[in-house]
């Protein structure tokens, strides 16, 4: 290829760019990976590109149905976005990290949803907590982002995930070892370590409907509202239109 023949890196490095655009434009799916994979670990920098690269990557791999690698280059987005925070002044690259974070927010979701709280109980809430952790981390850096549907989108998904939480430690497995009197004692931590995430869950949501009084409704919004309606009948289960409770009307 031409960009191997040169001694001019900077030229290398635009005939390498551009010759993965090339291949991704035609379909070429697999020589488009070689020349963006080459190009990412190559040139951090300029930003724009490098984001662009991993962004190609990641969805040339979902395209050809390898999420193990369409999630490492998602995750290479992330920490390098991390890395330049400071540099990067680029909407585009934000969209882009934001898309990411909340892909994998996701996909972290999924896998935190799939653990239930049987026995063994101790390795099955462990899994489910890390996958929590994950979850609530890729979907904060998506919620910090300036594009409204991400955010609502990042929002509601990390009411749900403390929602699912809560409901799993009250609808735990109990051990079968303990005695009538245990066993209360036993429901009453439950309930005491279950109810904080369901606090943060209603806070979540909340904090979606707040953004509506900022302007617009999204899908996600409404949806959060559906679920305060679940949470927290009391309030929310009164014969009010939504945009009356945001501008509180109680």
């Amino acid at each position: 290829e031409v960009a191997h023949l040169s001694d001019d890196d900077d030229f290398k490095r635009t005939a390498l760019f551009q010759a993965a655009e090339l291949y991704k434009g035609e379909a070429e799916f697999q020589r488009a990976i070689q020349s963006y994979r080459e190009y990412a670990h190559t040139y951090p920098l300029p930003l724009a590109d490098y984001f662009e690269a991993t962004y190609s990557l990641s969805a040339l791999y979902g395209e050809l149905d390898n999420q193990k690698n369409a999630d490492f280059w998602r995750r290479k987005t992330i920490s390098a976005s991390r890395h330049f925070s400071k540099q990067i002044n680029s909407e585009r690259v934000r969209y882009i990290v934001a898309e990411e974070a909340l892909i994998l927010g996701k996909r972290s979701g999924n896998l935190f949803e799939r653990y239930r709280l049987v026995e063994p109980l101790k390795a099955n809430l462990k899994n489910k907590k890390s996958h929590m952790l994950a979850a609530v981390k890729y979907f904060g850096i998506a919620a910090r982002s300036p594009f409204a549907e991400i955010k609502a989108d990042a929002i509601h998904q990390i009411g749900g995930i403390y929602a699912n939480f809560s409901q799993a430690l009250l609808g735990s497995e109990r051990p079968a070892s303990l005695s009538d009197i245990e066993l209360e004692q036993y429901e009453i931590l439950l309930e005491d370590q279950a109810f904080p995430f369901e606090e943060k869950a209603i806070e979540m949501y909340e904090r979606n409907l707040r953004l509506a009084s900022a302007g617009g409704m999204s899908q996600w919004i409404k949806l959060s509202y559906s679920e305060l309606e679940k949470l927290y009948p009391a309030r929310y289960m009164r014969k009010l239109k939504v945009d009356a409770v945001i501008n509180g009307v109680n």
